[in-house]
């Protein structure tokens, strides 16, 4: 979660209410201390400590907002605050930013240039000035460039005064013993800010948890790169037609090369499980999960022809229109999932290609000291994130082993006609 404010000379119009939370008494405008979170996660590379030290601290500090320097040329300034409000650049002691093995952080990302509205209707007025003075009916293309420059000068100045300033704050929790940064933004550009500003500070990079990034480093822990390496795209219905004709099967839509393919058979997996085994996959260490799709499913044609889906209720993979989806060639992209094991229940909306997590319900914690309690919740959130690695390890195993065959055989059965076909085998298939 995310607060946006846009500041106009002294005033600030709030366009997010702040948020109280009086269990764990703190008040704060960043949406992984209460309530749903969203996230998007990445790994550390190279070292880092265990615990918040003084070397990262001050580093914190040296990369405040408003020292780590001005906007750049896209008119966007970043800089690191604490999660209280917006001005609070105070790093002066650790514990006001750490909880436990946790670092709570926030990004405060300022936008200096004027909205495109703004210049396009300054240019209108100096097109009518000159047109005005001119005398004529019609401007030339001289005098139109002249006037979308002196637009363009008069929104900059303006801009450098500040009058355009948009500011908001996206938090970010640090896991130091899992080295794992959790990113409470999924848009692109706020998360290539952060990336930038985390690389600056502490001199350390992050790779983004994608569906293809964990594939290949649980390829890795299983001696599977080459299947990591040969693996392409898996469609469970033959192509259209007209994809076929056009030869763009599997390309318009879902390119090969990225393995981000994999995301998406990943939830086509667990709709097939929850179909054929009543939602139960076991995992490492002998442990077991029970899962169900809720609320909603995204679908999406992986040959490029027959467009996207998006379903809406209560148990959306038993709606008619979503197995009419998938024996058309679509794969679902996102769902919502609730998930139960020995580390809690979740309820969650998960994207397959950037395994991006939002709407994660988290337990309430009961404890009466701030920083106790919000270790414990960022416990629980990492918990969550775990249990979604586990059982995408289940999958990707399957996935990259000599039984995917078997597997997908099964999961083509599934499609075609109905869970009832596919359990002659689903035993084999998800074992």
């Amino acid at each position: 979660m995310s607060f946006a404010f846009f500041l106009h000379g002294s005033g600030i119009t709030t366009f997010a209410a702040w948020v109280a939370v009086p269990s764990i008494g703190w008040e704060v405008i960043m949406g992984f201390a209460s309530g749903l979170v969203t996230f998007r996660r990445y790994f550390m590379t190279g070292k880092h400590p265990r615990a918040l030290d003084e070397k990262w601290l001050e580093r914190v500090a040296s990369c405040a907002f408003g020292k780590y320097g001005a906007a750049e040329s896209d008119g966007v300034e970043t800089g690191w605050i604490v999660p209280t409000h917006l001005f609070d650049v105070d790093f002066g002691a650790a514990e006001r930013i750490s909880a436990g093995p946790f670092i709570y952080l926030a990004m405060r990302m300022d936008r200096t240039t004027a909205p495109s509205a703004i210049v396009q209707s300054y240019r209108k007025i100096e097109e009518a000035a000159a047109l005005e003075a001119s005398g004529r009916e019609h401007l030339s293309k001289l005098d139109r460039r002249a006037a979308r420059e002196a637009a363009q000068d008069r929104a900059d100045k303006e801009a450098r005064a500040g009058a355009f300033r948009r500011v908001s704050a996206h938090p970010v929790v640090i896991d130091l013993r899992e080295g794992v940064v959790y990113f409470g933004n999924l848009g692109a550009t706020a998360s290539d800010k952060m990336v930038a500003l985390f690389a600056d500070t502490f001199e350390t990079t992050l790779a983004p948890a994608t569906a293809e990034e964990m594939a290949y480093r649980i390829a890795q822990r299983n001696d599977a790169e080459r299947a990591f390496d040969d693996a392409a795209p898996e469609f469970l219905v033959s192509a259209p037609d007209v994809a076929t004709e056009s030869g763009a099967a599997g390309i318009a839509a879902f390119p090969g090369t990225d393995r981000l393919f994999f995301g998406r058979e990943f939830l086509a997996w667990l709709w097939f499980v929850v179909d054929t085994r009543e939602g139960v996959v076991e995992l490492d260490l002998g442990e077991s999960l029970t899962l169900a799709i809720d609320r909603l499913m995204h679908l999406e044609c992986g040959f490029g022809v027959t467009g996207k889906d998006s379903i809406r209720t209560d148990a959306p993979a038993r709606a008619p229109e979503s197995k009419a989806a998938l024996r058309i060639g679509k794969l679902p992209t996102k769902m919502g999932l609730l998930l139960g094991g020995l580390h809690g229940e979740w309820s969650l909306t998960l994207d397959g290609p950037s395994l991006n997590v939002s709407s994660l319900a988290l337990p309430q914690t009961e404890e009466p000291d701030p920083s106790a309690a919000l270790e414990e919740r960022f416990g629980h959130m990492r918990n969550a994130a775990q249990t979604l690695d586990r059982l995408y390890a289940a999958f990707i195993r399957r996935r990259l082993s000599a039984e995917w065959g078997d597997v997908c055989a099964a999961m083509r059965r599934w499609a075609a006609l109905d869970a009832r076909a596919a359990r002659t085998s689903v035993q084999l298939a998800t074992a």
